[in-house]
């Protein structure tokens, strides 16, 4: 099994709706991202750092892809 932390970046892109109809886009994913952090019992930190680094991983794929 991996870093649970690496998989909350999903589940920020599978509301995508309702993020980008928030008044404050990043406030709205951090704000999901700590309730997800929270009850997981996952530290904050630690789910921001893996956030980035999961969207650096999808974006590299995703220029490679369009190679």
């Amino acid at each position: 099994m991996g870093d649970a932390a690496f998989e909350v970046a999903p589940l920020l892109w599978n509301r995508r709706d309702e993020a980008i109809s928030s008044a404050d886009l990043g406030a709205h994913l951090r704000w999901r991202a700590d309730v997800v952090a929270e009850r997981a019992g996952l530290d904050r930190g630690w789910v921001a750092g893996r956030v980035v680094v999961r969207e650096a991983v999808e974006a590299g794929r995703a220029s490679y892809v369009a190679r």
